[in-house]
């Protein structure tokens, strides 16, 4: 099967849409296991190399259409998590094996009955690889501490003295959240920051909300979404997110 990879979730799990259609698949590479990426809302750190293998994968297929096979299936919390053989549609590179080959992945030992991947030898192969070389999780090393970004969406006065930066031309930033159609939150990677991010020049229809409270107890009047709204967001988180994008 064929799609185009939409959302890297971490350095073992994608999620890809189909040509021509809205429906998004969730693909878990086969006899692999990459660092946990933590917890947000519990505070819960990620583990070592976790966000290093997410960022890999995100460079090597975000936006790029991909070759993929489903292999087998497994249960998780919300029912079976599909294990797929997947292939950079170009180069026709696997992107498992090149992420196990710069030891981002570990190759899972599995049982004589167990199902596994059709290139379980190759990983093998390209695990030992990386275990000479030292690589990545086989390195004995702690990765490089990242540079924490400022999140500047819950505090305008904090936006505000980033403000004449921002307007520089050709800032590059990731997309990393698509609140709506015309609205998303931009880590922007020159000013280590963390931004909400609206496209000047247009009307984009309102997404609908629910109604409650926010993180400061305030109410949330709950409305009803307009025509287009849910259309609009799926075209713009299908189009940019976590694209490298470049924002005057």
């Amino acid at each position: 099967m064929k799609g185009r990879v939409v959302e890297v979730v971490s350095g073992d799990t994608i999620f890809v849409v189909a040509p021509g259609k809205n429906y998004e698949k969730r693909l878990t590479f086969s006899s692999v296991r990459a660092p946990w990426m933590g917890n947000r809302s519990k505070n819960e750190p990620a583990e070592p190399y976790g966000l290093q293998a997410r960022e890999r994968l995100r460079t090597l297929c975000i936006g790029r259409t991909v070759f993929f096979h489903i292999e087998s299936t497994r249960p998780n919390d919300t029912g079976e998590r599909a294990m797929a053989h997947v292939v950079l549609e170009k180069s026709r590179k696997n992107l498992c094996e090149m992420m196990v080959a710069e030891g981002l992945l570990k190759v899972l030992n599995h049982r004589p009955d167990e199902p596994k991947s059709s290139i379980y030898e190759e990983l093998l192969i390209s695990q030992a690889q990386a275990m000479q070389k030292q690589l990545g999780l086989h390195s004995g090393k702690q990765p490089s501490q990242q540079a924490k970004n400022n999140d500047l969406t819950a505090d305008a006065s904090k936006a505000r003295q980033y403000l004449t930066f921002l307007q520089k031309e050709n800032n590059r930033a990731v997309v990393d959240v698509v609140y709506s159609g015309a609205r998303l939150k931009l880590i922007v990677l020159q000013q280590n920051c963390i931004v909400n991010f609206s496209l000047a020049g247009i009307r984009c229809p309102q997404a609908g909300r629910t109604g409650g409270k926010d993180s400061k107890g305030r109410a949330i009047q709950a409305r009803s979404g307009e025509p287009m709204a849910n259309e609009a967001k799926v075209f713009t988180r299908q189009s940019v997110n976590q694209m490298t994008a470049s924002v005057n």
